[in-house]
């Protein structure tokens, strides 16, 4: 008799999302795993989103009611779960094929781990201009991930429900580093694995949640790393993510200001701008303490 594999819960957090999040729910469903639990946490939408996900009753379930924020949805989907893995995609992102096999079969290899992430894809709005996710790191190191940068992509993230429930959930004061805290924390108490397949994709366009962030997400991810390093200044981190939102800023600024002919300008500047900004965080790098 064959062997079921181990339930995977997919929770998908949702607020007037509804040109995306078909594309999003088919990656899931599509992924055709035979133990899967699929829950859509919707905030209220009032576009199309209702329409959509009644189209697919029967595969998945979904709420509809006002919440607190991405955290507060999730977390109330982690809560309802019944499956041993569990994993969140954003209703404008997708799954990559055969995640998910890929995920239960590492987690039975290595039962000593308690999260595991792969690599994965970043693509336009439109779906097009599939790239690497460019800073993955193919081992976990918990010091890396706290005093340098996220190099985890939460599409590409999976944990195990056991350990969730003893970390306590994802922070519902968290906007847009509730991912990074997340990992931090499962990193200082559980084993961290990485998976060598693509595994999530990421759509980036100006007006999701991490690119319009602006200062108020600087300051919350300093926030965050304070917490985890007990430092007033934890350099080099805020450093980095500070300068790589001041780069962006300036881009669009110049863009708009030359306009779509002088285009070219406007990313020659960007290019020396980052030049000056890599050997920046290239010197304080350079000069942070050596790791414990």
């Amino acid at each position: 008799m064959a062997v079921l594999k181990p339930r995977i819960t997919i929770v998908t957090p949702s607020f007037n999302q509804g040109r995306f999040i078909e594309e999003t729910i088919q990656s899931v469903l599509r992924q055709n795993y035979e133990n899967l639990e699929y829950l859509v946490m919707d905030g209220g939408s009032t576009d199309e989103t209702l329409s959509i996900l009644k189209r697919y009753e029967g595969r998945l379930q979904w709420w509809s009611e006002k919440d607190r924020g991405q955290a507060d949805a999730i977390n109330r989907g982690f809560r309802m779960a019944t499956g041993e893995i569990l994993g969140y995609i954003n209703s404008d992102d997708i799954y990559e094929p055969g995640a998910f096999e890929k995920v239960a079969s590492y987690f039975a290899d290595h039962p000593d781990t308690g999260m595991v992430y792969g690599e994965g894809y970043l693509m336009a709005e439109d779906g097009s201009r599939k790239r690497r996710f460019p800073a993955t790191e193919s081992a976990y190191d918990l010091w890396r991930l706290i005093h340098v940068w996220d190099y985890i992509l939460q599409q590409s993230t999976f944990i195990r429900r056991s350990l969730v429930d003893r970390l306590g959930y994802l922070d519902e004061s968290l906007h847009y580093g509730l991912d990074w805290d997340l990992w931090i924390r499962a990193g200082k108490v559980s084993k961290v694995g990485y998976i060598p397949e693509y595994l999530g994709t990421l759509r980036e366009y100006d007006s999701a949640k991490s690119f319009a962030g602006g200062f108020s997400r600087i300051k919350e991810l300093y926030r965050i790393v304070r917490a985890h390093t007990g430092k007033r200044w934890p350099a080099p981190s805020i450093f980095i993510y500070a300068s790589d939102w001041l780069e962006a800023t300036l881009y669009r600024r110049l863009r708009s200001m030359l306009g779509g002919r002088l285009a070219g300008t406007a990313e020659h500047s960007r290019k020396l701008l980052r030049g000056f900004l890599g050997r920046y965080i290239a010197k304080t790098l350079a000069s942070s303490p050596p790791r414990p």
